[in-house]
């Protein structure tokens, strides 16, 4: 089989054709397959950034989500690695965790934002905005 997006999946059936024809739309858009392959020219600069900053934890809660189908225990592995308050997980899924398994993704990512925290008196002065 050949190595295309959808095959890092867990299932090729993981992902529906209306999705596939949905990604496949706004890549045909102009500009938009430029600018999802200068998110892989920023590599070579990601790496000097995290080298520079290594020393110096992430400040806020992380969730790391990892696909066993893909990276797997490598990306909560490699989280912990950046901040002291990291939340690893793993989903039986591929690359593609949201389109894949979106309702365990959901089930932890909306407490995980819901989360109290040392920041929440911080966000909310930032961030309070009364509906009337």
């Amino acid at each position: 089989m050949p190595v295309t997006t959808w095959s890092c999946a867990g299932s090729l059936r993981a992902v529906g054709p209306d999705a596939v024809a949905e990604y496949a739309a706004h890549l045909r858009r102009p500009g938009h397959l430029a600018a999802s392959y200068a998110y892989f020219r920023t590599f070579h600069r990601d790496v000097e950034d995290t080298i520079r900053n290594r020393g110096t934890p992430l400040a806020m809660p992380v969730l790391a989500v990892g696909g066993k189908g893909a990276l797997g225990q490598a990306i909560p592995d490699q989280a912990q690695l950046c901040g002291d308050d990291v939340t690893g997980t793993v989903h039986p899924c591929g690359h593609w965790s949201a389109e894949e398994s979106p309702e365990l993704l959901l089930a932890q990512l909306l407490p995980f934002l819901g989360q109290p925290n040392e920041h929440d008196t911080l966000r909310s002065q930032l961030f309070s905005v009364t509906f009337t």
